[in-house]
């Protein structure tokens, strides 16, 4: 089971936003991060809908690790995902067929995890229309971080945001 919320605001009509946390199981800030928003939110002050998953690689992070331990997979590479596929080609599957088509923002919130250090930054990839990588550049720049990391698909592929 992968713990989902989602918040329909009563707020008014807006835009759709989902947020992930614990894509890999040992980036611990954006476990956080969601869990607090599924519980701090107020529907009366949304407008438009939420849709929170904090753990998005759960065995990963019950395990607090990187991959998930159940088929060795890294979900952040996992992506579009496989319905027949294991364990995390399925929660791939399904976050890319059944929540990216109900909205138009997606924030996958990653810490690097233990052993590693970045520098804090907020990152997109490379959009080929010139309209959503503006509006992309836009809603990065809204975390005040001091960089914002542009990457290309060529760093990876099956990212959650290609």
């Amino acid at each position: 089971m992968v713990p989902l919320t989602v918040i329909n605001g009563t707020a008014g009509a807006g835009k759709g936003v989902a947020c992930f946390g614990g894509t890999h199981g040992n980036d611990y800030e954006g476990q956080v991060a969601v869990w607090r928003l599924m519980h701090e939110l107020d529907p009366t002050e949304i407008c438009g809908r939420v849709i929170l998953m904090p753990r998005l690689n759960m065995p990963a992070c019950a395990s607090g690790t990187r991959e998930s331990l159940m088929d060795g997979a890294n979900m952040n590479r996992a992506f579009p995902g496989d319905p027949k596929g294991t364990l995390t080609y399925r929660i791939a599957d399904f976050v890319t067929t059944r929540i990216f088509p109900l909205v138009d923002v997606v924030l996958d919130i990653h810490a690097a995890g233990r052993g590693m250090e970045l520098a804090l930054n907020a990152s997109i990839h490379m959009a080929p229309d010139p309209q959503q990588l503006q509006e992309m550049k836009v809603m990065a720049s809204l975390f005040d971080t001091p960089f914002v990391l542009i990457y290309s698909g060529e760093m990876a592929s099956g990212l959650l945001a290609d």
